[in-house]
């Protein structure tokens, strides 16, 4: 079958507030069973990102699921794939002191020097205050940005399952609104942001 182009989202949530993180990016993949088997797709991205990004949350925070979407683009196959996970983050946890709107972020590069063609992930919060550090940014040795850099670079380097390949991606749906090719644009770096961003969402959700 051709290329599919996914949509993947993570999500989970502060044990105390119920406030959520959510991380979304795109994937292509290169090759599927007819009919595509999401669930299967759903499973592989698991095992290849899943202990990364939960190794990014704290012991308050909830891993509640991972769901793979096929995004909507000529020649799609609707179909999604949810893996549940309802587990604890990896990250010890001294303290609760900073906001759960506090993150890192995670910018996602291309070839291409296009707006359309660049991306980013507010990561989950960071929610204990020895992940900060001086001027507004977060310890580049903390277990924080650690974790942070180590699924990021999993993201940059996608992965191969049996015949199958998996590639982080900037899907442009604009581009797709308006029948511009390319839509797509392979990710060539990931890079972390140590700067400490306030993602104000998280302080209203769910």
């Amino acid at each position: 079958m051709p290329q599919h182009f996914m949509r993947v989202a993570l999500r989970a949530k502060v044990n105390a507030s119920s406030a959520l993180s959510v991380n979304v990016f795109h994937l292509e993949v290169d090759t599927l069973t007819d009919p595509p088997n999401y669930a299967s797709v759903a499973s592989d991205i698991n095992t290849w990102i899943g202990t990364e990004w939960n190794a990014i949350l704290t012991a308050s925070q909830t891993f509640i699921d991972l769901t793979v979407t096929e995004e909507t683009y000529p020649g799609a196959v609707p179909g999604q794939g949810i893996v549940t996970r309802n587990t604890l983050g990896a990250r010890t946890q001294p303290d609760d002191d900073l906001s759960p709107a506090l993150c890192a972020l995670a910018q996602l590069r291309t070839a291409t020097p296009k707006k359309y063609a660049r991306g980013h992930l507010f990561l989950p919060p960071a929610i204990n205050q020895g992940a900060s550090a001086p001027g507004g940014t977060f310890n580049v040795s903390g277990p924080y940005i650690t974790a942070a850099v180590a699924f990021g670079l999993k993201l940059q380097n996608g992965t191969t399952v049996g015949s199958t390949s998996y590639k982080t991606i900037v899907f442009s749906k604009t581009r797709v609104g308006r029948g511009e090719t390319p839509f797509t644009f392979p990710v060539t770096t990931v890079g972390i942001d140590v700067k400490q961003h306030f993602l104000r969402s998280r302080l209203t959700s769910p």
